[in-house]
């Protein structure tokens, strides 16, 4: 949901585009698919994605935060069928204050 985070977070938008083959993760859709488990070696990896990243779009769509079980039986099989290469967006919950250490370098 869109709860107000915490102060010191931030909520980081992260587009990505995978191509052919497996996404290299593992997404929990009951829980607002969110990514359980990156392939170590896999596209998710390479793209830079961490576990508990949420998946918040795929190809402009928005997903449903949470949805029911039918209805994610239907997203595994329409992630598994779709064109690549296919845009991804998620959503990262960050502390606010590492980026501002990190912009001095």
């Amino acid at each position: 949901g869109n709860g107000v985070l915490a102060p010191g977070l931030e909520e980081v938008r992260l587009d990505v585009t995978f191509q052919q083959g497996s996404l290299g993760l593992n997404l929990d859709l009951a829980q607002g698919g969110q990514i359980l488990k990156i392939t170590p070696g896999g596209q998710a990896e390479a793209l830079g994605l961490r576990t508990e990243d949420r998946a918040v779009a795929i190809g402009g769509e928005p997903l449903p935060s949470v949805g029911d079980a039918s209805f994610q039986e239907e997203l595994k099989k329409k992630l598994s069928k779709l064109p690549r290469p296919v845009d991804m967006t998620f959503v990262r919950i960050e502390q606010v204050d590492q980026k501002e250490k990190d912009k001095e370098k």
